[in-house]
């Protein structure tokens, strides 16, 4: 027999699966590895799985209230000392093979916290199903799990104890997708890998937690916006996790449109439920699968369908919308802006990419031919990185505070006399200007600093939510399009200083709520209203005294 630290735990959590549990327990015995530990965790289920578990002498039945399977399944980390571990489903199977699998796998990656295999799909009956699913990632496995969810199937993963119980197991919390959350939180820091062999199989069937596209739309949105934190400042891992929202609201997006159409003819609720979820968590897939409609069938079709799902007090909304007229007194529909609270509190940073950043980053594509030479930026260097590339021969950063890491210069802008003379091809001021009280002799720093023919790339906010915390009251002012033209004519002149504005009432307002970029229409974005400046954007270039 092994040496008792190669034990490995598998943990069953059981709820309203008893009819298939005796098949998931006798896959565990039948593995070729010897040494396990086997806990069964009832979840408050309804049928007996006492009367299960009772006839395997080995196995250790724990029962709790139902709390949930990201619950159970913390019940049974608890409960078992194994120094690795495996959460099989009551209602699937592991092959023989598995635990000694994932065992070769981690001795052969000792820096590894949990590895992972393939699966197959088997029908209720036990019959397998097409071909294999057998994932093949080497590396950048972050950047995968944004992306989408690389592992399908919880028993084909091994994992070390010591990385479960460091990260607190599974979030209860969550009532789906608990698995993609705790492999985003272990692979985001820590080493995993892939191997080819297939160690289990997934048994396909109605009850099924992944068949109702409602909840795992919501959970899987959710539990995916929990990362921007850690991706905000990645252009990598932003990208990624922008490709795994259109991944997650198209492929649950599709479940629900599905499921609509299936209650067609049934009582009208579950279809408006469904219809809530799907323009609530993935507008953008239901808008384009709305035009979609309008330009294959035609308005009437489309009219039939709204009919045929939609309550009337939401059908007399969308036709006031349709007369494009303000609504009359006391028809205004607030819907979700009917709070006092903003959506988010960050911008918007924790739902997508914020509004103002949308107008930023568009600016600085338009002048990317701009950021070249010797490029200053404010605080980091990501957009000199992301817009100058190769152009740049030299980039420095400027912050108050000399800890900060990559800092060339340290001072503020209103005071700088060390800053050098005439030295800058490019400097990238983004939103940094509302933090500064004296904003003439900032704007004075910058002219001088900058090379003869120089160019300034600067942006501030208009309309906007006032930032407390870790700013707080370093926040001193908001701008216009004339307040910064003058303020930079006076030491750029005119002729050299162009100024232009974003916004409308629509991104004024979705911005202070904290909306992303994801949740609005370029078309609504890109419109453009000078009545509401949501960001002031300038390119000033300093006279070339040849």
């Amino acid at each position: 027999m092994d040496h008792p630290s190669r034990s490995v735990a598998v943990v069953i959590p059981c709820y309203k699966q008893a009819h298939y549990l005796a098949d998931a327990i006798d896959s565990v015995l039948a593995q070729t590895h010897p040494d396990v530990e086997l806990v069964v965790v009832d979840d408050g289920s309804p049928d007996d799985v006492e009367a299960v578990t009772s006839r395997y002498p080995g196995v250790r039945c724990v029962r709790q209230p139902n709390q949930g399977l990201a619950a159970a399944r913390n019940t049974g980390l608890r409960e078992t000392h194994s120094p690795y571990l495996v959460f099989l489903d009551a209602d699937d199977r592991l092959l023989p093979n598995a635990l000694q699998a994932g065992l070769a796998c981690l001795d052969a990656h000792p820096e590894c916290v949990f590895v992972s295999g393939g699966f197959r799909h088997i029908d209720a009956d036990g019959q397998v199903l097409g071909d294999p699913v057998v994932p093949s990632i080497s590396s950048n496995h972050y950047v995968e799990m944004l992306t989408r969810s690389y592992i399908a199937m919880h028993a084909t993963v091994l994992f070390r104890r010591e990385i479960l119980e460091r990260v607190h197991g599974y979030d209860a919390r969550l009532r789906a997708c608990e698995d993609f959350d705790l492999y985003l939180r272990i692979v985001r820091e820590h080493p995993v890998c892939c191997h080819g062999t297939i160690v289990a199989e997934y048994r396909r069937h109605a009850t099924n937690v992944s068949n109702t596209s409602a909840l795992m739309l919501t959970t899987a949105v959710q539990v995916l916006g929990m990362q921007w934190p850690h991706v905000k400042r990645n252009p990598t891992y932003r990208e990624a996790y922008r490709r795994g929202m259109r991944f997650w609201t198209e492929h649950y997006g599709r479940g629900l449109i599905e499921q609509i159409k299936r209650s067609d003819g049934q009582p009208p609720g579950k279809r408006v439920r469904a219809s809530m979820v799907l323009l609530r968590r993935a507008p953008r897939f239901a808008a384009r699968r709305a035009a979609g409609s309008l330009r294959w069938h035609g308005r009437t079709a489309a009219v039939r369908a709204a009919r045929a799902v939609l309550p009337e007090p939401i059908l007399q909304r969308l036709r006031t919308r349709l007369r494009r007229g303000p609504p009359p007194v006391g028809h205004v529909a607030l819907g979700d802006l009917n709070r006092l609270t903003p959506i988010s509190s960050v911008f918007g940073f924790d739902r997508g990419l914020p509004i103002d950043r949308y107008y930023i980053e568009r600016f600085l594509v338009r002048h990317g031919a701009d950021i070249a030479g010797r490029v200053l930026e404010i605080a980091d260097n990501e957009y000199t990185v992301r817009f100058g590339g190769a152009r740049v021969l030299r980039s420095d950063i400027l912050h108050v505070h000399a800890d900060h890491p990559g800092t060339t210069f340290v001072g503020d802008l209103a005071d700088a006399p060390h800053l050098p003379a005439d030295t800058f091809d490019c400097i990238i001021l983004t939103q940094t200007l509302h933090l500064i009280y004296d904003v003439k002799a900032a704007i004075r720093t910058l002219h001088r600093i900058l090379k003869p023919g120089g160019v300034l790339l600067l942006t501030v906010p208009g309309i906007t939510r006032v930032e407390h915390g870790v700013r707080g009251n370093e926040w001193l002012w908001t701008f216009t399009h004339d307040s910064i033209r003058r303020l930079l004519a006076d030491a750029f002149t005119p002729p050299n200083v162009h100024v232009e504005d974003h916004g409308n009432v629509m991104a004024a307002v979705a911005f202070l709520h904290g909306l992303a970029r994801e949740e609005m229409s370029t078309d609504a974005l890109d419109h453009h209203d000078p009545a509401y400046q949501v960001t002031v954007a300038a390119r000033a270039v300093k006279p070339d005294l040849q």
